[in-house]
């Protein structure tokens, strides 16, 4: 019996242990000029909803284009990959995967010609 506590417990503090913290910085830029994107939407789903909510977001890019997403809990072993979805209104949507060694990105948005 104190064996198989010992064990769960052990198993228990590890897994526990395992989970990881990541950050990601970035800038948003329009891929033609170079120029800052301000308020563009950064979330980890892509689904029906409102995609401009910013309420359902991580990070909103500031007036410099800069967003930060912050201790994003993930894995039970390492660190995986993370996926993020970036929507600015007047800009084609933008998906990144972002490697759990990467900590700065460039998200380059086409902007929707009229």
């Amino acid at each position: 019996m104190k064996l198989t506590l010992w064990i769960s417990v052990l198993v228990l503090t590890l897994l526990s242990s395992c989970d990881c913290l990541q950050t990601v910085e970035g800038k948003c830029v329009d891929d033609k000029t170079n120029k800052v994107i301000v308020g563009v939407v950064v979330r980890l789903e892509d689904d029906d909803s409102d995609l401009y909510d910013q309420t359902k977001s991580v990070g909103i890019s500031r007036k410099n284009g800069v967003f930060n997403v912050d201790n994003m809990a993930s894995g039970v072993i390492g660190c995986p990959d993370i996926e993020l979805f970036f929507f600015k209104e007047g800009y084609l949507p933008a998906t990144v995967i972002v490697a759990h060694y990467t900590t700065r990105k460039i998200i380059k948005m086409t902007k929707i010609i009229d």
